[in-house]
Protein backbone atom coordinates (compact mmCIF):
# COMPACT_ATOMS: atom_id res chain seq x y z
CA UNK A 1 0.00 0.00 0.00
CA UNK A 2 1.36 3.17 -0.64
CA UNK A 3 0.19 6.98 0.07
CA UNK A 4 1.00 9.79 -2.21
CA UNK A 5 3.17 13.14 -0.45
CA UNK A 6 0.57 16.26 -1.16
CA UNK A 7 2.08 18.88 0.81
CA UNK A 8 2.04 22.28 -1.13
CA UNK A 9 -0.73 24.29 -2.76
CA UNK A 10 -0.70 25.45 -6.40
CA UNK A 11 0.47 28.36 -5.94
CA UNK A 12 3.63 27.57 -3.01
CA UNK A 13 6.12 27.31 -5.44
CA UNK A 14 9.54 25.29 -3.70
CA UNK A 15 11.95 26.28 -6.50
CA UNK A 16 11.97 29.68 -9.11
CA UNK A 17 13.95 29.76 -12.22
CA UNK A 18 15.98 32.53 -13.64
CA UNK A 19 17.35 32.68 -16.98
CA UNK A 20 20.58 34.71 -17.22
CA UNK A 21 21.11 38.32 -18.80
CA UNK A 22 22.75 39.87 -21.89
CA UNK A 23 20.96 37.23 -23.97
CA UNK A 24 19.76 39.79 -26.42
CA UNK A 25 23.76 40.93 -26.90
CA UNK A 26 24.72 37.23 -27.33
CA UNK A 27 22.12 36.51 -29.83
CA UNK A 28 23.62 39.50 -31.45
CA UNK A 29 27.09 37.86 -31.24
CA UNK A 30 25.82 34.90 -32.44
CA UNK A 31 24.52 35.90 -35.73
CA UNK A 32 28.10 38.13 -36.42
CA UNK A 33 29.79 35.00 -35.28
CA UNK A 34 27.87 32.37 -37.32
CA UNK A 35 27.81 34.90 -40.65
CA UNK A 36 31.82 34.76 -40.11
CA UNK A 37 31.36 30.72 -39.76
CA UNK A 38 29.79 30.78 -43.14
CA UNK A 39 32.16 33.79 -44.40
CA UNK A 40 35.31 31.02 -43.57
CA UNK A 41 33.23 27.76 -45.45
CA UNK A 42 32.64 29.95 -48.42
CA UNK A 43 35.77 31.05 -48.58
CA UNK A 44 37.62 27.36 -48.98
CA UNK A 45 35.09 26.07 -51.75
CA UNK A 46 35.51 29.32 -53.67
CA UNK A 47 39.71 28.94 -53.29
CA UNK A 48 40.63 25.35 -53.49
CA UNK A 49 44.48 25.11 -53.95
CA UNK A 50 44.45 22.82 -56.05
CA UNK A 51 48.32 22.96 -56.40
CA UNK A 52 47.80 21.84 -52.43
CA UNK A 53 44.58 20.18 -52.26
CA UNK A 54 46.02 17.67 -49.64
CA UNK A 55 46.86 20.50 -47.09
CA UNK A 56 43.06 22.40 -48.48
CA UNK A 57 41.09 19.50 -47.68
CA UNK A 58 42.71 19.10 -43.95
CA UNK A 59 42.13 22.67 -43.10
CA UNK A 60 38.92 22.58 -44.78
CA UNK A 61 37.65 19.61 -42.98
CA UNK A 62 38.89 20.60 -39.60
CA UNK A 63 37.76 24.12 -40.26
CA UNK A 64 33.86 22.47 -40.90
CA UNK A 65 34.52 20.27 -37.93
CA UNK A 66 35.43 23.36 -35.53
CA UNK A 67 32.24 24.96 -36.65
CA UNK A 68 29.90 22.39 -36.06
CA UNK A 69 31.51 21.63 -32.80
CA UNK A 70 30.91 25.34 -32.27
CA UNK A 71 27.13 25.10 -32.96
CA UNK A 72 26.58 22.46 -31.00
CA UNK A 73 27.96 24.61 -28.44
CA UNK A 74 25.61 26.96 -28.12
CA UNK A 75 22.97 24.33 -26.72
CA UNK A 76 25.08 25.29 -23.62
CA UNK A 77 25.22 28.70 -24.59
CA UNK A 78 22.02 29.90 -25.69
CA UNK A 79 20.11 30.23 -22.68
CA UNK A 80 21.92 29.35 -19.47
CA UNK A 81 19.15 28.99 -15.93
CA UNK A 82 20.00 29.14 -13.00
CA UNK A 83 17.36 27.85 -10.14
CA UNK A 84 16.69 28.75 -6.52
CA UNK A 85 15.24 26.57 -3.92
CA UNK A 86 13.05 27.56 -0.99
CA UNK A 87 14.06 24.31 2.11
CA UNK A 88 12.22 26.70 4.43
CA UNK A 89 9.33 26.03 2.84
CA UNK A 90 9.04 22.42 3.11
CA UNK A 91 6.46 20.36 4.92
CA UNK A 92 7.80 18.78 7.81
CA UNK A 93 6.73 15.11 6.33
CA UNK A 94 9.55 15.05 3.81
CA UNK A 95 10.07 11.65 1.44
CA UNK A 96 11.95 8.87 2.54
CA UNK A 97 15.39 8.85 0.70
CA UNK A 98 17.75 5.83 0.36
CA UNK A 99 21.35 6.91 0.01
CA UNK A 100 23.77 4.26 -1.84
CA UNK A 101 27.40 4.32 -1.37
CA UNK A 102 29.88 2.79 -3.97
CA UNK A 103 33.75 1.41 -3.30
CA UNK A 104 35.35 -1.31 -5.13
CA UNK A 105 38.91 -1.32 -3.95
CA UNK A 106 40.23 -1.27 -0.82
CA UNK A 107 43.94 -0.16 -1.69
CA UNK A 108 42.40 2.63 -4.31
CA UNK A 109 39.87 3.35 -2.43
CA UNK A 110 41.34 3.65 1.40
CA UNK A 111 38.70 2.30 3.99
CA UNK A 112 39.57 5.62 5.98
CA UNK A 113 37.74 7.67 3.36
CA UNK A 114 34.92 5.29 2.57
CA UNK A 115 33.97 5.77 6.61
CA UNK A 116 34.51 9.36 6.28
CA UNK A 117 32.42 9.87 2.87
CA UNK A 118 29.43 7.61 4.94
CA UNK A 119 29.61 9.70 8.12
CA UNK A 120 29.68 12.95 6.03
CA UNK A 121 26.37 11.17 4.14
CA UNK A 122 24.75 10.18 7.71
CA UNK A 123 25.01 13.63 9.39
CA UNK A 124 22.36 15.34 6.58
CA UNK A 125 20.00 17.78 7.58
CA UNK A 126 17.15 15.63 7.18
CA UNK A 127 14.47 13.34 9.32
CA UNK A 128 17.20 10.27 10.12
CA UNK A 129 13.79 8.03 10.33
CA UNK A 130 13.38 8.64 6.45
CA UNK A 131 17.02 7.96 5.55
CA UNK A 132 18.50 4.55 4.96
CA UNK A 133 22.05 3.69 3.80
CA UNK A 134 23.50 0.97 1.69
CA UNK A 135 27.72 0.95 1.06
CA UNK A 136 28.23 -1.53 -1.91
CA UNK A 137 31.45 -3.03 -1.80
CA UNK A 138 32.58 -4.54 -4.75
CA UNK A 139 36.07 -6.16 -3.77
CA UNK A 140 34.09 -7.69 -1.12
CA UNK A 141 36.68 -6.67 1.38
CA UNK A 142 36.94 -7.33 5.61
CA UNK A 143 38.88 -3.80 5.62
CA UNK A 144 36.31 -2.26 4.30
CA UNK A 145 33.17 -3.61 6.42
CA UNK A 146 35.73 -2.99 9.00
CA UNK A 147 36.36 0.48 8.43
CA UNK A 148 32.22 0.80 7.90
CA UNK A 149 31.48 -0.88 11.49
CA UNK A 150 33.52 1.41 13.07
CA UNK A 151 31.58 4.54 11.29
CA UNK A 152 28.47 2.81 12.64
CA UNK A 153 30.06 3.01 16.12
CA UNK A 154 31.43 6.33 16.01
CA UNK A 155 28.59 7.43 14.12
CA UNK A 156 26.28 7.35 17.73
CA UNK A 157 28.54 10.16 18.67
CA UNK A 158 29.50 11.87 15.73
CA UNK A 159 25.48 13.30 14.52
CA UNK A 160 24.46 14.42 18.13
CA UNK A 161 27.58 16.80 18.23
CA UNK A 162 26.44 17.44 14.44
CA UNK A 163 22.69 18.40 15.03
CA UNK A 164 23.38 20.51 18.33
CA UNK A 165 26.49 22.68 16.98
CA UNK A 166 25.60 22.58 13.66
CA UNK A 167 28.48 21.95 12.27
CA UNK A 168 29.75 22.62 8.54
CA UNK A 169 31.12 20.69 6.93
CA UNK A 170 30.11 17.29 8.39
CA UNK A 171 33.27 14.88 7.31
CA UNK A 172 34.93 14.16 10.33
CA UNK A 173 38.23 14.14 8.23
CA UNK A 174 38.03 17.81 6.82
CA UNK A 175 35.84 19.00 10.08
CA UNK A 176 38.71 17.95 12.84
CA UNK A 177 41.45 19.09 10.31
CA UNK A 178 40.65 23.10 10.86
CA UNK A 179 40.28 24.44 14.26
CA UNK A 180 38.37 27.16 13.08
CA UNK A 181 34.97 26.38 15.01
CA UNK A 182 37.28 25.96 18.28
CA UNK A 183 37.99 29.40 17.84
CA UNK A 184 34.63 30.83 17.12
CA UNK A 185 33.34 29.10 19.54
CA UNK A 186 35.99 29.49 22.63
CA UNK A 187 33.99 30.99 24.97
CA UNK A 188 31.58 28.11 24.67
CA UNK A 189 33.36 25.60 27.58
CA UNK A 190 29.89 22.91 26.81
CA UNK A 191 30.98 23.06 23.09
CA UNK A 192 35.23 22.94 23.86
CA UNK A 193 34.18 19.85 26.31
CA UNK A 194 32.04 18.25 23.51
CA UNK A 195 34.46 19.06 20.58
CA UNK A 196 37.26 17.17 22.54
CA UNK A 197 35.72 14.27 23.36
CA UNK A 198 34.41 13.60 20.04
CA UNK A 199 37.45 14.35 18.32
CA UNK A 200 38.93 11.43 20.40
CA UNK A 201 36.57 8.89 19.56
CA UNK A 202 37.29 10.18 15.54
CA UNK A 203 41.04 9.84 16.08
CA UNK A 204 40.39 6.32 17.60
CA UNK A 205 38.26 5.03 14.92
CA UNK A 206 40.95 6.51 12.88
CA UNK A 207 43.68 4.06 14.57
CA UNK A 208 41.65 1.39 14.53
CA UNK A 209 40.86 1.47 10.73
CA UNK A 210 44.69 2.37 9.94
CA UNK A 211 45.52 -0.59 12.58
CA UNK A 212 43.43 -2.67 10.37
CA UNK A 213 44.47 -1.62 6.84
CA UNK A 214 48.38 -1.96 7.73
CA UNK A 215 48.34 -5.26 8.70
CA UNK A 216 45.93 -6.16 6.34
CA UNK A 217 44.02 -8.44 9.14
CA UNK A 218 40.78 -7.09 11.50
CA UNK A 219 42.18 -7.95 15.01
CA UNK A 220 40.32 -10.75 17.01
CA UNK A 221 39.01 -8.69 19.78
CA UNK A 222 37.25 -6.26 17.06
CA UNK A 223 35.99 -9.03 14.58
CA UNK A 224 33.86 -10.02 18.04
CA UNK A 225 31.92 -7.09 18.10
CA UNK A 226 29.70 -7.93 15.28
CA UNK A 227 28.67 -11.31 13.61
CA UNK A 228 29.06 -9.74 10.25
CA UNK A 229 32.67 -10.86 10.56
CA UNK A 230 32.12 -14.24 10.54
CA UNK A 231 31.49 -13.88 6.65
CA UNK A 232 35.30 -13.56 6.78
CA UNK A 233 36.11 -16.50 8.39
CA UNK A 234 37.14 -18.36 5.50
CA UNK A 235 39.08 -16.24 2.62
CA UNK A 236 36.82 -14.02 0.10
CA UNK A 237 38.12 -13.66 -3.65
CA UNK A 238 37.36 -10.17 -4.71
CA UNK A 239 36.13 -12.08 -8.24
CA UNK A 240 34.64 -14.61 -6.70
CA UNK A 241 32.46 -14.57 -3.35
CA UNK A 242 28.94 -15.21 -1.91
CA UNK A 243 26.47 -12.46 -1.14
CA UNK A 244 27.56 -10.77 2.08
CA UNK A 245 24.80 -8.46 3.26
CA UNK A 246 24.94 -6.88 6.46
CA UNK A 247 22.72 -4.31 9.16
CA UNK A 248 25.08 -2.73 10.61
CA UNK A 249 22.61 0.27 12.18
CA UNK A 250 18.78 -1.02 12.38
CA UNK A 251 16.70 1.99 11.50
CA UNK A 252 12.83 3.25 12.46
CA UNK A 253 14.07 3.56 16.04
CA UNK A 254 15.33 0.48 16.88
CA UNK A 255 19.19 1.59 17.32
CA UNK A 256 19.86 4.81 19.11
CA UNK A 257 22.95 7.10 20.05
CA UNK A 258 24.31 8.31 22.69
CA UNK A 259 21.59 10.99 23.09
CA UNK A 260 18.42 8.64 22.89
CA UNK A 261 17.87 9.78 19.64
CA UNK A 262 17.00 7.33 16.69
CA UNK A 263 19.58 6.35 14.02
CA UNK A 264 19.13 5.81 10.29
CA UNK A 265 19.35 2.52 8.69
CA UNK A 266 22.61 1.59 7.39
CA UNK A 267 23.45 -1.33 5.12
CA UNK A 268 26.65 -3.38 3.85
CA UNK A 269 25.73 -5.04 0.67
CA UNK A 270 29.00 -6.92 -1.35
CA UNK A 271 26.80 -8.61 -4.50
CA UNK A 272 27.88 -11.85 -5.63
CA UNK A 273 30.40 -12.86 -7.84
CA UNK A 274 31.49 -15.07 -10.02
CA UNK A 275 33.66 -15.33 -12.64
CA UNK A 276 31.37 -17.05 -14.95
CA UNK A 277 28.66 -14.41 -14.73
CA UNK A 278 29.26 -10.40 -16.10
CA UNK A 279 29.03 -8.14 -13.08
CA UNK A 280 28.90 -4.86 -15.05
CA UNK A 281 31.22 -2.98 -12.45
CA UNK A 282 29.82 -0.03 -11.36
CA UNK A 283 26.27 -0.53 -13.12
CA UNK A 284 25.47 -3.57 -12.14
CA UNK A 285 26.91 -2.36 -8.06
CA UNK A 286 23.92 0.14 -8.29
CA UNK A 287 21.42 -2.01 -9.75
CA UNK A 288 22.07 -4.38 -6.89
CA UNK A 289 21.80 -1.85 -4.25
CA UNK A 290 18.79 -0.40 -5.98
CA UNK A 291 16.91 -4.28 -5.58
CA UNK A 292 18.78 -4.48 -1.69
CA UNK A 293 17.76 -1.15 -0.77
CA UNK A 294 13.95 -1.87 -2.28
CA UNK A 295 13.58 -4.66 -0.42
CA UNK A 296 14.40 -2.97 2.73
CA UNK A 297 12.97 0.52 3.16
CA UNK A 298 12.10 1.31 -0.48
CA UNK A 299 12.23 4.95 -0.75
CA UNK A 300 10.89 6.81 -3.41
CA UNK A 301 13.52 8.78 -3.99
CA UNK A 302 17.01 7.54 -4.00
CA UNK A 303 20.85 9.20 -4.00
CA UNK A 304 23.79 7.58 -5.25
CA UNK A 305 27.24 8.83 -4.37
CA UNK A 306 31.03 7.61 -4.89
CA UNK A 307 32.72 6.55 -1.85
CA UNK A 308 35.80 9.16 -2.88
CA UNK A 309 33.16 12.06 -2.85
CA UNK A 310 32.21 13.36 0.60
CA UNK A 311 29.29 15.93 1.71
CA UNK A 312 30.11 19.23 2.13
CA UNK A 313 26.79 20.70 2.27
CA UNK A 314 24.31 19.17 5.12
CA UNK A 315 21.11 20.55 3.74
CA UNK A 316 21.86 19.31 0.38
CA UNK A 317 19.14 16.54 0.20
CA UNK A 318 16.55 19.61 1.15
CA UNK A 319 17.66 21.64 -1.83
CA UNK A 320 16.89 18.46 -3.76
CA UNK A 321 13.57 17.46 -2.32
CA UNK A 322 12.23 21.06 -3.14
CA UNK A 323 12.30 19.98 -7.22
CA UNK A 324 10.60 17.01 -6.18
CA UNK A 325 7.40 18.44 -4.27
CA UNK A 326 7.37 21.73 -6.37
CA UNK A 327 3.34 21.67 -7.44
CA UNK A 328 4.24 22.60 -10.50
CA UNK A 329 7.08 21.09 -12.00
CA UNK A 330 8.38 18.05 -9.48
CA UNK A 331 5.87 15.48 -11.25
CA UNK A 332 8.48 16.06 -14.23
CA UNK A 333 11.55 15.23 -12.83
CA UNK A 334 13.14 12.15 -13.02
CA UNK A 335 16.43 13.21 -11.05
CA UNK A 336 18.73 16.28 -9.76
CA UNK A 337 22.07 16.47 -10.52
CA UNK A 338 24.72 18.40 -8.50
CA UNK A 339 27.81 19.27 -9.18
CA UNK A 340 30.99 17.97 -8.74
CA UNK A 341 33.51 19.69 -7.08
CA UNK A 342 37.28 18.46 -6.20
CA UNK A 343 40.18 18.96 -4.25
CA UNK A 344 43.59 18.82 -4.14
CA UNK A 345 43.77 19.74 -7.39
CA UNK A 346 47.42 20.36 -9.31
CA UNK A 347 48.29 24.37 -9.15
CA UNK A 348 46.68 25.80 -11.99
CA UNK A 349 45.01 22.05 -12.40
CA UNK A 350 47.51 20.83 -15.41
CA UNK A 351 45.19 18.27 -16.43
CA UNK A 352 41.72 20.07 -16.00
CA UNK A 353 40.67 17.52 -13.95
CA UNK A 354 38.76 20.32 -12.14
CA UNK A 355 35.91 19.65 -14.91
CA UNK A 356 35.10 23.82 -14.08
CA UNK A 357 34.03 24.15 -17.92
CA UNK A 358 30.82 21.79 -17.25
CA UNK A 359 30.42 22.41 -14.05
CA UNK A 360 30.21 26.45 -14.17
CA UNK A 361 29.29 26.90 -17.47
CA UNK A 362 27.47 24.37 -19.64
CA UNK A 363 24.95 22.16 -17.37
CA UNK A 364 23.32 25.52 -16.86
CA UNK A 365 22.55 25.79 -20.01
CA UNK A 366 21.46 22.31 -20.53
CA UNK A 367 18.85 23.43 -17.83
CA UNK A 368 16.78 25.44 -20.53
CA UNK A 369 17.05 21.87 -22.38
CA UNK A 370 15.13 19.61 -20.20
CA UNK A 371 18.32 19.53 -18.48
CA UNK A 372 21.71 18.03 -17.76
CA UNK A 373 23.48 14.40 -18.29
CA UNK A 374 23.53 12.01 -15.48
CA UNK A 375 26.85 12.18 -13.81
CA UNK A 376 27.46 9.09 -11.78
CA UNK A 377 27.60 10.59 -8.79
CA UNK A 378 25.75 13.46 -6.39
CA UNK A 379 22.51 12.64 -8.20
CA UNK A 380 18.89 11.84 -6.45
CA UNK A 381 16.36 10.02 -8.49
CA UNK A 382 12.91 9.49 -8.62
CA UNK A 383 13.19 5.54 -8.38
CA UNK A 384 10.36 5.13 -10.27
CA UNK A 385 12.03 6.78 -12.60
CA UNK A 386 15.34 4.68 -12.60
CA UNK A 387 13.02 1.40 -12.14
CA UNK A 388 12.22 1.73 -16.45
CA UNK A 389 8.49 4.01 -15.46
CA UNK A 390 7.73 6.59 -18.49
CA UNK A 391 6.90 9.60 -18.03
CA UNK A 392 3.05 10.56 -16.87
CA UNK A 393 1.94 13.57 -16.02
CA UNK A 394 -0.34 12.07 -13.30
CA UNK A 395 2.41 10.22 -11.69
CA UNK A 396 2.55 11.59 -8.02
CA UNK A 397 5.91 10.60 -5.34
CA UNK A 398 4.42 7.65 -3.94
CA UNK A 399 5.75 6.60 -0.01
CA UNK A 400 5.07 2.70 1.39
CA UNK A 401 3.05 2.94 4.12
CA UNK A 402 5.50 1.23 6.91
CA UNK A 403 2.12 0.76 9.33
CA UNK A 404 0.85 -1.79 6.22
CA UNK A 405 4.27 -3.82 6.38
CA UNK A 406 4.73 -3.71 10.31
CA UNK A 407 7.64 -4.28 12.50
CA UNK A 408 10.94 -5.09 10.39
CA UNK A 409 12.54 -8.36 10.98
CA UNK A 410 15.98 -7.17 9.89
CA UNK A 411 17.86 -10.79 9.60
CA UNK A 412 14.79 -12.07 7.45
CA UNK A 413 15.63 -9.25 5.17
CA UNK A 414 18.98 -9.57 5.33
CA UNK A 415 18.65 -13.43 3.72
CA UNK A 416 15.83 -12.28 1.54
CA UNK A 417 18.58 -9.68 -0.14
CA UNK A 418 21.01 -12.22 -0.41
CA UNK A 419 19.04 -13.19 -3.40
CA UNK A 420 18.51 -10.04 -5.10
CA UNK A 421 22.18 -9.23 -4.75
CA UNK A 422 23.20 -12.98 -6.75
CA UNK A 423 25.14 -13.44 -9.88
CA UNK A 424 22.29 -14.94 -11.78
CA UNK A 425 19.11 -12.85 -10.22
CA UNK A 426 19.37 -10.96 -13.63
CA UNK A 427 19.70 -13.43 -15.71
CA UNK A 428 16.64 -13.19 -17.73
CA UNK A 429 15.48 -10.18 -16.55
CA UNK A 430 15.03 -6.59 -17.90
CA UNK A 431 18.09 -4.82 -15.57
CA UNK A 432 20.38 -2.99 -17.34
CA UNK A 433 18.13 -2.88 -20.67
CA UNK A 434 15.03 -1.69 -19.73
CA UNK A 435 15.08 -0.80 -16.15
CA UNK A 436 18.32 0.42 -13.63
CA UNK A 437 21.55 1.88 -14.66
CA UNK A 438 21.99 0.63 -18.11
CA UNK A 439 24.71 -2.07 -19.43
CA UNK A 440 26.66 -2.62 -22.48
CA UNK A 441 28.69 1.30 -22.11
CA UNK A 442 31.59 2.74 -20.61
CA UNK A 443 29.75 5.40 -18.90
CA UNK A 444 26.98 3.79 -17.77
CA UNK A 445 25.26 7.15 -16.35
CA UNK A 446 25.77 9.27 -19.19
CA UNK A 447 24.06 6.35 -20.71
CA UNK A 448 21.30 5.81 -18.21
CA UNK A 449 20.42 10.04 -18.41
CA UNK A 450 19.76 9.74 -21.71
CA UNK A 451 17.87 7.11 -21.69
CA UNK A 452 15.49 8.52 -18.77
CA UNK A 453 15.21 11.70 -20.89
CA UNK A 454 14.25 10.14 -23.92
CA UNK A 455 11.60 8.32 -21.60
CA UNK A 456 10.28 11.96 -21.04
CA UNK A 457 11.77 12.53 -17.88
CA UNK A 458 13.48 16.07 -17.23
CA UNK A 459 16.28 16.79 -15.28
CA UNK A 460 17.36 19.58 -13.38
CA UNK A 461 21.09 20.67 -12.29
CA UNK A 462 21.13 22.89 -9.09
CA UNK A 463 24.26 24.18 -7.49
CA UNK A 464 23.57 25.13 -4.13
CA UNK A 465 26.16 28.58 -2.70
CA UNK A 466 28.09 26.02 -0.43
CA UNK A 467 29.61 23.06 -2.60
CA UNK A 468 27.27 19.99 -1.84
CA UNK A 469 30.07 17.83 -2.56
CA UNK A 470 34.06 17.56 -2.50
CA UNK A 471 35.96 14.60 -4.37
CA UNK A 472 38.64 13.55 -5.00
CA UNK A 473 40.07 13.96 -8.73
CA UNK A 474 43.26 12.57 -10.74
CA UNK A 475 46.87 14.46 -9.80
CA UNK A 476 49.03 12.10 -12.79
CA UNK A 477 49.34 11.49 -15.91
CA UNK A 478 48.25 8.16 -15.83
CA UNK A 479 45.34 8.37 -13.96
CA UNK A 480 44.00 11.24 -16.05
CA UNK A 481 44.36 9.75 -19.34
CA UNK A 482 42.62 6.14 -18.10
CA UNK A 483 39.82 8.46 -16.77
CA UNK A 484 39.85 10.46 -20.53
CA UNK A 485 39.94 7.65 -22.65
CA UNK A 486 37.07 5.71 -20.66
CA UNK A 487 35.11 9.02 -21.28
CA UNK A 488 35.94 9.73 -24.64
CA UNK A 489 35.48 5.20 -25.89
CA UNK A 490 32.20 5.70 -23.85
CA UNK A 491 30.27 8.92 -25.35
CA UNK A 492 31.42 8.14 -28.59
CA UNK A 493 29.71 4.17 -27.73
CA UNK A 494 26.29 5.97 -27.18
CA UNK A 495 26.71 8.52 -30.13
CA UNK A 496 27.12 5.09 -32.49
CA UNK A 497 24.30 2.70 -30.79
CA UNK A 498 20.64 2.97 -31.17
CA UNK A 499 20.55 5.88 -28.34
CA UNK A 500 22.26 7.86 -30.70
CA UNK A 501 20.87 11.61 -29.83
CA UNK A 502 19.70 12.12 -33.04
CA UNK A 503 17.24 9.02 -33.13
CA UNK A 504 16.26 8.05 -29.58
CA UNK A 505 13.36 10.33 -29.59
CA UNK A 506 11.58 13.02 -27.21
CA UNK A 507 14.71 14.66 -27.04
CA UNK A 508 14.28 18.26 -27.79
CA UNK A 509 16.23 19.92 -30.12
CA UNK A 510 19.09 21.64 -27.41
CA UNK A 511 19.49 18.57 -25.74
CA UNK A 512 20.63 16.77 -28.80
CA UNK A 513 23.10 19.69 -29.40
CA UNK A 514 24.20 19.27 -25.97
CA UNK A 515 24.50 15.36 -25.95
CA UNK A 516 26.06 15.68 -29.72
CA UNK A 517 28.87 18.09 -28.32
CA UNK A 518 29.60 15.56 -25.58
CA UNK A 519 29.08 12.50 -27.97
CA UNK A 520 31.43 13.43 -30.30
CA UNK A 521 34.04 14.59 -27.76
CA UNK A 522 36.78 12.47 -28.93
CA UNK A 523 36.74 13.03 -32.40
CA UNK A 524 37.36 16.79 -31.59
CA UNK A 525 41.33 15.55 -31.53
CA UNK A 526 41.71 14.67 -34.81
CA UNK A 527 40.99 18.46 -36.32
CA UNK A 528 42.75 20.13 -33.98
CA UNK A 529 45.63 18.25 -34.38
CA UNK A 530 45.16 18.80 -38.44
CA UNK A 531 45.62 22.69 -37.22
CA UNK A 532 48.20 22.31 -35.47
CA UNK A 533 50.26 20.55 -38.05
CA UNK A 534 48.87 21.71 -41.55
CA UNK A 535 49.29 25.60 -40.58
CA UNK A 536 53.14 24.96 -39.45
CA UNK A 537 53.64 23.22 -42.64
CA UNK A 538 52.22 25.46 -44.79
CA UNK A 539 53.66 28.50 -43.56
CA UNK A 540 57.35 27.03 -43.22
CA UNK A 541 56.76 25.79 -46.57
CA UNK A 542 54.98 29.61 -47.94
CA UNK A 543 51.72 28.12 -48.73
CA UNK A 544 49.24 30.66 -48.57
CA UNK A 545 46.49 29.17 -46.48
CA UNK A 546 44.20 32.38 -46.05
CA UNK A 547 44.20 35.95 -47.25
CA UNK A 548 46.88 38.15 -47.19
CA UNK A 549 46.15 41.42 -44.83
CA UNK A 550 46.83 43.71 -47.39
CA UNK A 551 44.08 42.59 -49.16
CA UNK A 552 41.35 45.67 -47.82
CA UNK A 553 38.86 44.41 -45.24
CA UNK A 554 35.52 45.85 -45.80
CA UNK A 555 33.65 46.70 -42.43
CA UNK A 556 31.95 43.52 -42.28
CA UNK A 557 35.15 41.95 -42.01
CA UNK A 558 36.64 44.38 -39.39
CA UNK A 559 33.06 43.65 -37.16
CA UNK A 560 33.30 39.95 -37.31
CA UNK A 561 37.07 39.76 -36.27
CA UNK A 562 36.24 41.90 -33.66
CA UNK A 563 33.65 39.72 -32.72
CA UNK A 564 35.75 36.76 -32.86
CA UNK A 565 38.55 38.03 -30.77
CA UNK A 566 35.97 39.44 -28.22
CA UNK A 567 34.99 36.15 -27.73
CA UNK A 568 38.35 35.03 -27.41
CA UNK A 569 39.28 37.35 -24.81
CA UNK A 570 36.20 37.54 -22.59
CA UNK A 571 36.42 33.57 -22.30
CA UNK A 572 39.92 32.07 -22.38
CA UNK A 573 39.21 29.21 -20.46
CA UNK A 574 36.10 27.69 -23.15
CA UNK A 575 38.99 26.15 -25.23
CA UNK A 576 37.00 24.04 -27.82
CA UNK A 577 35.08 27.74 -28.65
CA UNK A 578 38.26 29.55 -28.47
CA UNK A 579 39.94 27.15 -31.10
CA UNK A 580 37.29 27.25 -33.99
CA UNK A 581 37.64 31.36 -33.14
CA UNK A 582 41.38 31.28 -33.79
CA UNK A 583 40.32 29.74 -37.01
CA UNK A 584 37.91 32.53 -38.12
CA UNK A 585 39.95 35.45 -37.09
CA UNK A 586 43.50 34.11 -38.79
CA UNK A 587 40.86 34.08 -41.89
CA UNK A 588 40.32 38.15 -41.43
CA UNK A 589 43.55 38.87 -40.07
CA UNK A 590 46.19 36.92 -41.52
Amino acid sequence: MTESITTTTATDRLFTTKQAGGRFLYKIYFTIFLTGIFSLLYYRCTHILHDHLVLWLLITLAEFWFSVTWIFQQGFRWAPTFHSTYPDELPSDLPPIDLLVCTADPDREPPALVANTLLSLMAYDYDVNKLAYYLSDDGGSELTFHAVYQASVFSKYWLPFCRKFNVEPRAPQVYFSSEEDVVNERGRQSFRQEYDAVKAKYEQMQEQIARATRLRKVPDEVRKGHKGFKEWDSKVDPRHHQPIIEVLIRGDGEDRDVEGNPMPTLVYVSREKHQGHPHHYKAGALNALNRVSALMSNAPLVLNVDCDMHSNNSQALLHAVCFFLDPKEGHRIGYVQFPQSFGGITENDLYGNGVKRIYEVEFYGTNAHNGPMYAGTGSVHRRESLNGRKYDPKVQLKVEDKSVRGNKNWEDLAVKAKALASSTFETGKPWGKEMGLMYGCAVEDVFTGLVLQSRGWQSVFYAPERKAYLGLAPVNTNDTLIQHKRWSTGLLEIFLSEYCPWTVGKLKLGQIMCYSFYTLWSLWCLPMLTYAFVLPLAMVNGIPLFPKVCNAPDPGRVALTTAALLQLLSQPFLIHTNLANVGLFLHFVV
